[in-house]
């Protein structure tokens, strides 16, 4: 579905018996249309809103690559996503315990802990979450 109507899902996953994607719900980017110019925190919220209403959210970037006077924007041609929705900006006080939930085998690993600043982490796995708790 090209919706963000989450309230939807569960009336859908029953009346179609399939499992809903909610496809582009909405981009993070700098377009001037409110459709493109979500901030990373936005997407994000989005994501947790479709998961949470038993559906599954797709993203994209759309932030103004131009090169040489020309558009380019990743959704439409490809190359490098600029947004950072896979990185946190942990803050300060406090230091962080960071867990590796595999959510196929429902297991969770306890990873380094993590200082206040940016964090950014790469998935060793498919079909995982990341849990970052303030271990104050």
């Amino acid at each position: 579905m090209q919706t963000s109507q989450f309230f939807n899902a569960l009336r859908w996953r029953k009346q179609y018996k399939k499992p809903i994607l909610f496809d582009e719900v909405r981009y993070e980017g700098d377009v001037d249309s409110n459709w493109g110019n979500m901030s990373a925190e936005e997407m994000t919220s989005y994501f947790w809103m479709a998961g949470l209403s038993g559906g599954y959210g797709t993203h994209g970037d759309t932030f103004d690559n131009r090169a040489g006077g020309e558009e380019t924007r990743w959704w439409g041609k490809g190359g490098t996503l600029v947004g950072k929705t896979i990185c946190l900006d942990l803050p300060a006080g406090a230091v962080y315990k960071v867990e590796l939930i595999d959510t196929w085998s429902m297991t969770i690993d306890q990873l380094p802990d993590s200082k206040p600043g940016k964090f950014a982490f790469k998935t060793p796995i498919a079909h995982c979450a990341l849990r970052v708790i303030s271990a104050r």
